[in-house]
């Protein structure tokens, strides 16, 4: 079967010398694309055509959802997704009276400008449903809890939110770019053993994990591939854990190169916090930067859960990055978590 049609023209840079930032370099609007009224009553009419036609979401491409209103400001996202700070905002969408499908179905198509969907989880979910709480299942995404720095598992990830918590919930962003530069001027004995990786530990509702739980092969948190440089994050915790029950040791070595890039991560000023409020989204470069939640409380009134949409995506054609930045060897070839 063909692929299909490129949804953008906007390449992956090719080149290693791209800084990243820090936090302190950032604002909200710097890293924001608005809608203006033309296209919000775009995006209205677009929702609300597809929505007639009974069309489920997996059969909305890029093809029928695109508008020429609309692809001048996508384009803009795309290009600093790809070739700029890696994240971008996209605020002024026209969420006041829509429903829950026609909600889906606006973040849907706006996705299908940067690529095409791929599982979340051992259920097939291609647009996953944020509304956390203190009942934690074994995705942290479901709990209510801060969560650490970490990567998705997909080259582009999406987040809309439909509603905020009563406190916190704000998303943090870390450039790993930029972790990279300051490792590369102050610790460069660090680099070889951080692109050499570590074996990690698989999401445990994977079709993968019963039989295999960890990766077979180690993941390079630093690897390069047709100049483009590429990244993962594992927390020294989390990469020490794996190691014992391998029956594996980790060495001094090892956990200083760990070590000095969390620091890095997690210096003061280092990231960029933001909290999402209704009508906005947030697309990020997910092999550049990686991200973080903090801790939140909902709203007493059940009607009023936080609550986002969320979306993993690879583009057409893929970012080029090395085989063993996978952590699933998926059976269909595409990136995230393959279905059960």
């Amino acid at each position: 079967m063909d692929p299909p049609p490129r949804p953008n023209p906007v390449d992956w840079p090719s080149g290693l010398d791209r800084d990243g930032w820090t936090g302190a370099e950032l604002t909200k609007t710097r890293v924001a694309v608005d809608l203006d009224d033309e296209q919000r009553d775009a995006l209205r009419r677009r929702v609300a055509e597809i929505g007639a036609a009974g069309l489920p979401l997996h059969a909305v491409t890029h093809a029928r959802f695109a508008h020429p209103a609309l692809d001048p400001a996508m384009h803009r996202v795309a290009l600093q997704l790809k070739q700029g700070t890696g994240l971008v905002f996209l605020r002024g969408l026209p969420v006041v009276g829509c429903d829950s499908a026609a909600l889906r179905l606006m973040f849907w198509g706006l996705s299908t400008y940067f690529g095409l969907a791929v599982s979340q989880s051992g259920r097939g979910d291609r647009l996953g449903e944020v509304v956390a709480g203190p009942d934690a299942g074994p995705r942290g995404y479901t709990s209510d809890r801060a969560l650490h720095f970490h990567n998705d598992l997909a080259e582009i990830f999406g987040l809309f939110c439909i509603e905020r918590a009563r406190t916190g919930g704000e998303t943090l962003f870390a450039s790993m770019l930029r972790a990279h530069r300051i490792l590369e001027r102050a610790h460069p004995e660090h680099l070889p053993v951080l692109a050499r990786g570590f074996r990690l530990d698989r999401t445990p509702d994977s079709p993968h994990f019963a039989a295999e739980p960890f990766s077979p092969y180690p993941i390079p948190l630093f690897s390069t591939l047709a100049g483009l440089r590429s990244c993962w994050l594992t927390l020294p915790e989390r990469a020490l854990r794996c190691a014992r029950s391998l029956g594996l040791e980790l060495g001094r070595t090892e956990l200083a190169a760990l070590e000095a890039l969390q620091s890095i991560i997690e210096a003061p000023g280092f990231a960029f916090q933001a909290l999402l409020e209704p009508g906005e989204a947030v697309f990020v470069n997910n092999y550049e930067i990686v991200h973080a939640r903090t801790g939140f409380v909902q709203h007493d009134d059940p009607a009023r859960r936080r609550h986002l949409l969320r979306i993993w995506l690879q583009d057409i054609p893929p970012r080029p990055m090395v085989p063993e930045l996978a952590l699933y060897r998926n059976p269909s070839g595409r990136q995230g978590i393959d279905p059960v």
